[in-house]
């Protein structure tokens, strides 16, 4: 149980600064379609000093927990290379240090865009200019079934929070 909470805690602090804002917990919130609760709940159970924000200090000392300890674990997990637990793959051929890029350009899409669209383009576009041309990025909200051709070791379908993405690579002739 402890896991999931640290897991939320960086799936949040998406910046990495050990603070999360009202802000990024509503983006949260959203993007994971939690009730309008959970941001209030969060600031009263965390926010220990009052500020609007949460520090990871703040949040270990209420689970009880050494925030130095849990941030070098939360750290070595990252580079022990496996995926998040908030990541469920679907599908996917491509090397785990490839499928960890894609979910930090995700990551960075969903932070910096509140519109489908936007996040989808923003993940081509990033994903196109750090690892070659031609990316394709499909976001879903619901059942889904797809047919398509893509450059071997290049496409991964996961879920994260409410979305399914979907993303591949074809060759540029």
């Amino acid at each position: 149980m402890t896991d999931a909470f640290i897991d939320a805690y960086f799936a949040i602090d998406t910046e990495g600064k050990g603070e999360i804002t009202s802000a990024q917990l509503t983006r949260y919130m959203r993007q994971n379609n939690y009730d309008e609760a959970f941001v209030r709940k969060w600031l009263k159970l965390f926010d220990s000093d009052n500020s609007g924000t949460i520090t990871l200090d703040e949040y270990c000392q209420t689970l009880g927990l050494e925030a130095k300890k849990v941030k070098a674990d939360y750290i070595a997990k990252m580079r022990s290379g496996s995926l998040p637990s908030d990541i469920t793959v679907i599908s996917s051929d491509m090397t785990l240090e490839l499928q960890l890029r894609i979910i930090e350009i995700v990551r960075d899409g969903q932070r910096l865009n509140s519109m489908e669209k936007d996040m989808a383009k923003y993940i081509k576009q990033q994903c196109d200019a750090k690892m070659e041309r031609l990316w394709h990025v499909v976001i879903i909200n619901g059942q889904f079934w797809c047919w398509y051709s893509h450059e071997p070791g290049y496409s991964f379908i996961f879920r994260l929070g409410k979305y399914i993405f979907c993303i591949w690579r074809t060759p540029g002739y």
